[in-house]
């Protein structure tokens, strides 16, 4: 992506071609790639990164959208996630589970319990358009300070497809895609959040995010079980699961280190 910078006075206007709406010679804004209501307002609090031994504290940014696409992102799915997840309430029961423990309960175990979003009022399309924006931000190289770049995410032949869907030019969902979303219950998974990783032990694409206590696979491929296409939470059932996510929080972390070993 090609970004000039034009010098107003002191104002400097970043001039490229938007990576989503793919408008050119447009101004784009500075996207963050985690939403910015995520980072730790004046306190404590656990962030796991995608480069293991680091504690990521800088807000990765970049000259990436144009205000409409920006607008986008935060209309059609990001103002309704992060009103259930900000970090304010990072050390919090996540609000999510007592909207969901007073439903019934689709099917569960000991571990996990699923519902359906929809009837606690929630909008599990726009999870699932925040989901899928999240792992297509990925994609791209976002610079760090004074350290290497972010490895992107390779979403294979599903990228164009994703990008039409967030950027509007289709309403059909992609193909042969499925978000999982998780309300957690434990405590490590309420007070940590990870940026989008990818898993290649897969015969699919496998991208994992925690969000301050809401975990989020995003699933790709012909090869995804049946079952975790029924869990999707933009299939018909729109279902969101709540539980103990701590093991899954730990392998996704430990999936990276072992990567960079």
């Amino acid at each position: 992506m090609l970004v000039e910078i034009v010098k107003l006075g002191i104002t400097h206007l970043m001039v490229g071609t938007c990576a989503l709406c793919l408008t050119a010679d447009c101004e784009l804004r500075e996207s963050h790639y985690m939403p910015a209501a995520l980072y730790p307002k004046n306190q404590k609090l656990e962030l796991l990164p995608r480069v293991p031994g680091q504690t990521e504290v800088e807000e990765i940014t970049m000259p990436l959208l144009c205000a409409r696409c920006e607008h986008r992102f935060n209309k059609r799915g990001e103002s309704e996630v992060l009103r259930h997840i900000a970090a304010k309430i990072a050390n919090k029961p996540s609000p999510l589970v007592p909207k969901l423990e007073t439903l019934t309960v689709l099917e569960g175990d000991e571990t996990l319990k699923s519902y359906c979003g929809s009837d606690a009022g929630l909008n599990m399309d726009m999870f699932a358009y925040f989901a899928l924006s999240m792992a297509w931000r990925g994609i791209h190289s976002w610079p760090r300070t004074g350290r290497p770049d972010l490895t992107p995410i390779c979403l294979g032949l599903y990228r164009e497809p994703i990008r039409r869907f967030l950027a509007e030019e289709t309403i059909d969902f992609p193909a042969e895609a499925s978000v999982i979303v998780i309300a957690c219950t434990d405590k490590i998974s309420r007070e940590a959040w990870f940026l989008p990783s990818q898993r290649d032990d897969v015969w699919f694409h496998d991208v994992r995010m925690l969000a301050l206590g809401v975990f989020f696979r995003v699933l790709l491929g012909r090869s995804v079980p049946d079952v975790l296409m029924r869990d999707s939470c933009h299939a018909v059932g729109k279902r969101i699961h709540v539980g103990d996510a701590s093991k899954r929080t730990r392998e996704s972390l430990d999936y990276t280190e072992s990567l960079t070993a």
